[in-house]
């Protein structure tokens, strides 16, 4: 779950808290059915609150918008170089 922990630490930073600490995440999975491990994994990220109320979107839009600026320049560079190689491939056959 390191993606809940930097949305965490995310919410924790906008907000300006950073009293509050990030709970363990132990769910006893031996015994428990799904629904019970549901039940605990609910109750982990209720007991998280605010921090991670607002850190998830903002590491979503923040994450999306770092890979789209990488994608667009990948692509960028492999049309370049592309052009690139077009063109000395049409000076050698002149």
């Amino acid at each position: 779950m390191p993606l809940y922990y930097v949305a965490f630490k995310l919410g924790q930073l906008v907000l300006g808290d950073s009293s509050s600490e990030m709970p363990s995440m132990t769910f006893d999975v031996d015994g428990n059915d799904f629904a019970g491990w549901l039940a605990a994994a609910a109750d982990w990220l209720f007991s998280i609150g605010k921090p991670l109320l607002v850190g998830l979107p903002l590491l979503a839009l923040l994450l999306s918008a770092v890979g789209y600026a990488v994608t667009r320049l990948a692509w960028r560079w492999y049309v370049v170089s592309e052009w690139q190689r077009r063109k000395l491939r049409m000076k050698g056959s002149t």
